[in-house]
């Protein structure tokens, strides 16, 4: 309990943040002479706030938050053909990907210019500086970056569930999704950041897609999958023929070299034709539209 407190005392900027988690900032707004017709007796030359504080004890901080990017991706048409690079899976015919617009060379991997560029900004050392920290857990649906310990790199992220796991040191875990690359991640409070109005006006990159005739085969080893997906798939380049123009984008994948993806899977015993048209869209753990 001890070792608890001291860790909660070093951390905290105050006392108040050491006692009750968040440091109320209402007196220092408030005029403590506020009457109830919302003025003081110094008039014009207050420039404090003038409003009755509740007898409840409950702060009036207000803080803003995020749910959404300033604009939404823009699909491509049925018949185009365009260049994905795959990024998460949910299963073998279930994926997520980027979609390449202004091609740029990467590590190993050609990706969308305008999203390389935002994660560089991202990952600037100067403007990783400038991150706010959370003083309070997230609510579920707010837009956040987030850094996990395994990965080393910021990115955004839309918070999903938040629990508190030991209410004596404020220690939580808080489930979020990457809005650009579809990864769930359970992480601390620790972090998480404050995200910046500036980082969201790129559209969230992540696009569900789904392969058309085929679907994901059961009874197959998901361990094998995993392997195969991470050696054959992730942050690699295909070719998508566009069949549908609201997400989950349906979609024909082949190689560049011609290679159908789907007769692949099949062979492999990761996949089966499918004789209805399967919509996952049920399963999507975030509307990008």
């Amino acid at each position: 309990m001890l070792y608890d407190d001291m860790q909660i005392l070093e951390t905290a900027e105050n006392i108040n943040e050491a006692v009750a988690g968040y440091d109320a900032r209402d007196e220092a707004r408030i005029c403590r002479f506020t009457k109830p017709d919302g003025t003081c007796f110094k008039g014009k030359n207050c420039k404090l706030e003038h409003i009755l504080l509740p007898k409840d004890g409950f702060t009036t901080d207000k803080e803003m938050v995020f749910k959404e990017a300033m604009y939404s991706l823009i699909l491509p048409k049925v018949g185009d053909i365009v260049t994905i690079l795959i990024t998460a899976y949910i299963d073998s015919c279930n994926f997520f990907a980027n979609l390449v617009r202004t091609p740029i060379s990467s590590k190993g991997y050609v990706g969308d210019q305008e999203l390389e560029e935002l994660m560089r900004l991202i990952n600037t050392p100067s403007t990783v500086r400038t991150y706010r920290s959370m003083k309070i857990l997230p609510g579920v649906g707010e837009i956040v970056l987030v850094c996990p310990p395994t990965l080393k790199k910021w990115f955004r992220a839309i918070v999903r569930s938040s629990s508190v796991t030991n209410p004596h040191n404020g220690d939580s875990e808080i489930e979020v999704f990457s809005v650009d690359f579809g990864d769930t991640f359970v992480v601390h409070l620790s972090a998480i950041r404050k995200i910046e109005p500036h980082l969201l006006r790129l559209p969230f990159q992540a696009v569900l897609c789904y392969l058309d005739k085929y679907k994901y085969k059961k009874n197959c080893d998901k361990l094998q999958y995993k392997d195969f997906f991470m050696k054959n798939f992730y942050f690699h380049n295909f070719r998508a023929d566009i069949l549908s123009s609201s997400l989950p984008l349906k979609i024909h994948l082949t190689r560049f070299d011609g290679i159908n993806i789907g007769e692949a899977l099949v062979r492999f015993g990761f996949a089966e034709v499918s004789l209805v048209d399967y919509n996952p869209l049920e399963d999507c753990p975030i509307a990008l539209s």
